[in-house]
């Protein structure tokens, strides 16, 4: 299976990113730091639309696989 990465587009692709950590949490349980409300407070508590043009996806074929979200000295990483 062929792995892509491209910048975060829209609406659908932040569901995508929410759906991916709430599987996460469904399937492993709260191993992960970040849960979808989380993600959620980190959005909207700061510079909407600067923060998300920094968020980068990985694919596995149509599938999101993981993200990287933008921090202040750095980035989290969700696989």
């Amino acid at each position: 299976m062929q792995i892509t990465s491209r910048p975060w587009r829209d609406e659908a692709d932040y569901d995508r990113m929410h759906a991916l950590l709430a599987d996460i949490y469904r399937i492993c349980c709260p191993i992960v730091y970040c849960a979808p409300g989380d993600m959620d407070w980190w959005r909207y508590s700061g510079k909407d639309l600067e923060t998300m043009r920094a968020v980068q996806l990985w694919f596995a074929g149509e599938e999101i696989a993981g993200f990287c979200w933008p921090q202040t000295n750095g980035m989290d990483i969700m696989l």
